[in-house]
């Protein structure tokens, strides 16, 4: 291997590592991004949950039927809209736990082949960037 080429590995490799490093930064972002949505929708379902509690108690009391009834037509709407945005939600959080998952995999893997080449060159007489420095001219009058 050449000294041109172990650089170009050691480039690679610490450009693969600051990627994935970003990658994983962006990941736990959305990660909490999306836990806090998470989080208002429920908050949201609760809310609209006592609402229609208390219409239900205000018609058993007798008030106004229509006005009550409207009000709980809104808010099972309210409640349907909630409940299909939760479930997108939650389909984005499972892909992003899913890349990450597959991020970390990556970086597995990668460590792998890193200490496989290592131990190569330790092995094979000659391969590696100091073998190569070694091997080509100095001048020693400096």
């Amino acid at each position: 291997m050449s000294l041109i080429t172990a650089i170009g590995h050691l480039f690679r490799r610490d450009a693969d590592r600051a990627r994935f490093e970003r990658l994983d930064r962006l990941l736990a972002e959305l990660g909490c991004d999306l836990s806090q949505e998470l989080e208002a929708i429920a908050c949201a379902n609760e809310r609209i949950a006592a609402c229609a509690a208390f219409a239900f108690e205000a018609l058993e009391n007798g008030e106004n039927r229509e006005r009550i009834s409207a009000r709980l037509d809104a808010l099972a709407q309210a409640m349907e809209r909630r409940r299909e945005r939760l479930a997108f939600v939650m389909l984005q959080r499972e892909f992003v736990n899913r890349t990450r998952t597959e991020l970390a995999r990556l970086r597995q893997h990668d460590d792998r082949a890193e200490r496989a080449r290592t131990e190569r060159s330790k092995t094979l007489p000659g391969v590696g960037a100091y073998a190569v420095w070694r091997r080509l001219p100095h001048d020693t009058q400096a």
